[in-house]
């Protein structure tokens, strides 16, 4: 494998099919390595005497150890087996075949019957993919409600800034976008600036609801991006052009650092005759959405306006300018199934729509917005009945037990 750049890229962005192989062994410098993929240096003792060293990286390794420590490892259920939500058994499934797409496909071997919320799995494995429509009808919420809640929230004419662009900012904006084209709703917001400053890793794609292979990124000049960074491998280019064209109906920028309340969405006075400086403010009618870092969750809640959204396990919450230290504030998303994940994450965009459709105090502080755990029960009926086989265990799987046969 060659080290060009181009190379180093689709390390990132297309890390597992029709690209490249991650088990081919690797024999590079370890600074090189470091450099590539962020791995930090372990130091080897003084020896002046002896030649540089030089170490084997399996890439196959490097994320499967990812996926361990990330995802629940879950086995194809043997009962209950009609109508299978398949999106919780690819993290095992891609573990104990070493990440190869031809074993995947022969080893998983899913019913007919089997679908994916995931069109990145649904393609994949060749499933039927649940509409968002019956995904908002197991959460409770026919179409005419989503269509009601996304023409309040238009009526208002909010814009927002997404404070980062990782698995609650990916999710968020898909389902917000999807739940716009089955109502026929166009222009939700005025305004969207997301804010995001890393590059997607092969562990962060199997938990966003997109393709990434057939990702339509916004053209270069539609936002700025650090030429540090690899252009195919930021976050940010998997936010797409049909996306931003639903949802705002006004400017859209895309900015390849973290939102702080040094950038420039924070406004403040200056008092010329008493020399002093008024207190932070956002522009009028805006609205920060994320799960940022707690330090920065503190200054949004400080500022107010501010909607924080985490996920821990198989329960989702949202607070309005959180300031109390609560084990839900923590950014951990514990171990992932990603079927419940996918669910919490429409349910917490939904909740979104509810907190916005109604006139509220933005400076109001400590407010639970949402407390919601994913059961897996449908809440209106369904075109069929949906089996997501949760398993209630939140403990991580060993090695051996990952690797055992699907």
């Amino acid at each position: 494998m060659s080290r060009n750049s181009t190379e180093i890229q689709r390390v990132y962005i297309n890390p597992y099919w029709d690209s490249i192989s991650l088990g081919e062994e690797m024999s590079r410098n370890i600074t090189d390595v470091q450099e590539e993929l962020g791995l930090t240096e372990q130091q080897e003792p003084e020896q002046l005497w002896s030649s540089p060293r030089t170490r084997t990286l399996y890439i196959e390794d490097y994320y499967k150890e990812q996926l361990l420590s990330r995802y629940a490892m879950l086995t194809r259920p043997t009962s209950g087996l009609s109508n299978v939500v398949i999106d919780s058994f690819v993290p095992k499934l891609m573990y104990s075949t070493n990440l190869r797409l031809e074993y995947m496909r022969e080893q998983a071997n899913f019913p007919s019957t089997s679908v994916a919320i995931s069109p990145w799995f649904a393609d994949q494995f060749g499933v039927k993919q649940i509409t968002t429509e019956q995904m908002c009808r197991i959460l409770g919420y026919s179409l005419k409600d989503i269509k009601k809640l996304l023409t309040a929230v238009k009526a208002r004419n909010y814009s927002i800034s997404f404070a980062g662009y990782g698995g609650t900012g990916v999710n968020t904006i898909h389902w917000l976008t999807e739940m716009s084209k089955m109502t026929h709703t166009i222009g939700l917001f005025k305004d969207i600036t997301i804010y995001e400053e890393e590059s997607a890793e092969a562990s962060n794609l199997l938990r966003f609801p997109k393709h990434p292979l057939k990702a339509s990124p916004i053209a270069n000049n539609r936002w700025r991006y650090d030429n540090s960074v690899p252009r195919n491998s930021h976050k940010l280019c998997l936010v797409s052009q049909d996306e931003m064209n639903i949802l705002c109906k006004g400017k859209y920028v895309l900015h390849d650092y973290y939102l702080t309340k040094d950038s420039n969405l924070f406004r403040r006075d200056y008092n010329y005759v008493n020399r002093v400086y008024s207190d932070y403010y956002l522009p009028e009618n805006h609205i920060i959405y994320g799960a940022p870092s707690l330090e920065a969750r503190q200054q949004f809640s400080e500022v107010g306006s501010f909607i924080s959204a985490t996920h821990a396990n198989n329960t989702c919450s949202l607070h309005l300018n959180p300031t109390q230290d609560t084990d839900i504030q923590t950014e951990s998303y514990g171990v992932i199934q990603l079927a419940p994940f996918f669910m919490n994450q429409l349910r917490m965009a939904i909740g979104l729509l509810e907190t916005l459709a109604v006139p509220r105090d933005w400076k109001e502080k400590n407010v639970e917005l949402l407390d919601f755990t994913f059961t897996g029960e449908s809440l209106l009926s369904t075109d069929r009945k949906y089996n997501f086989q949760i398993d209630s265990s939140t403990l991580l799987t060993t090695p051996e037990a990952a690797q055992e046969e699907f």
